[in-house]
């Protein structure tokens, strides 16, 4: 048995993970290209995640189990994945190292903000969205990288 609440509807969710994890593990042994491609495919499945989730039904411990698992794969594929790639591509000095650690930081933080629960957010125009979306920044490395 696994840990965890774990549903069929975070079967998506764990690809994403997935691919997210392997991405990691190809840039570090310098496999760019498939490293780049594991970005392209955990951000793609990301896209989906939400709406293949909200299919099913899920219990509350399931929905808070999936909530969590969705904020980890998120920083996985926006924060992690994205700044050991760039190291990796940039063959990083000292002061890259520092830059894309708090690039990673900055992912972290706003994922922990927009996670916790809404009484406890700063309350704000619900007619617009805040800050920079995190798919923009991996869009930006895949785009530039692709060509």
């Amino acid at each position: 048995m696994f840990i965890g609440k774990l549903h069929r509807s975070n079967v998506v969710l764990l690809a994403g993970l997935f691919f997210a994890a392997t991405g990691i593990g190809f840039a570090f042994h310098r496999e760019l290209q498939y490293a780049l491609v594991s970005l392209i495919i955990a951000s793609i499945i990301d896209l989906f995640v939400g709406g293949f989730m909200n299919q099913f039904q899920s219990s509350v411990a399931e929905a808070a189990f999936a909530k969590e698992l969705k904020t980890l794969s998120s920083f996985l594929i926006y924060g992690v994945l994205p700044g050991v790639y760039l190291m990796a591509v940039t063959n990083a000095g000292a002061f890259s190292l520092i830059v894309f650690a708090l690039y990673i930081l900055a992912v972290g933080i706003r994922l922990a903000y927009f996670n916790q629960a809404a009484e406890f957010q700063d309350q704000v125009d619900k007619r617009h969205s805040v800050g920079l979306p995190l798919e923009l920044g991996v869009f930006a490395i895949q785009v530039v990288s692709l060509v």
